[in-house]
């Protein structure tokens, strides 16, 4: 599953998104209410999403591209 509610640092900010790829310093997600795609810096998101990203980054890399596609296929 990488669907989740992505925090920011300060907790003001929240997004229910899913994660399609990790690179460098950020990670692209697309917001589930709108499929609008993001791409924010893995500095600005609170430690808890930190560590679910390390530890769900193989599957973010096999599957988020197919996710990626398909959600920008239902735009």
């Amino acid at each position: 599953k990488l669907r989740r509610t992505f925090v920011d640092t300060s907790g003001k900010f929240k997004v229910d998104a899913v994660a399609v790829e990790i690179s460098g310093d950020s990670i692209s997600m697309f917001r589930m209410t709108n499929n609008k795609k993001l791409v924010i810096p893995l500095s600005k998101l609170c430690s808890d999403d930190k560590v679910w990203i390390k530890e769900n980054a193989v599957k973010i890399k096999l599957y988020g591209p197919r996710i990626a596609e398909w959600l920008e296929k239902k735009q």
